[in-house]
């Protein structure tokens, strides 16, 4: 709700809320990639996608926010 709200801020504080209780939440972590390109944390969120990419996702929850980051980064 956050991200739609676009208090990126708030978004990024849930996801870190929730990565310290689920570290290895794909979704969690590619609405965090999501949310920091919205703030403008290119290098943060470009880092945040590798990690999930790393693991190889074909979900297409966790394959979304990662598009959505790559478009806007380019």
């Amino acid at each position: 709700d956050a991200i739609d709200e676009r208090n990126y801020k708030l978004a990024i504080q849930h996801c870190n809320k929730l990565l310290k209780k689920y570290p290895t939440a794909l979704q969690v972590m590619a609405l965090k990639a999501l949310a920091l390109c919205r703030a403008n944390k290119t290098a943060e969120a470009l880092e945040q996608c590798a990690e999930v990419q790393a693991q190889s996702p074909t979900d297409p929850a966790i394959m979304q926010p990662l598009s959505m980051v790559y478009r806007v980064i380019g």
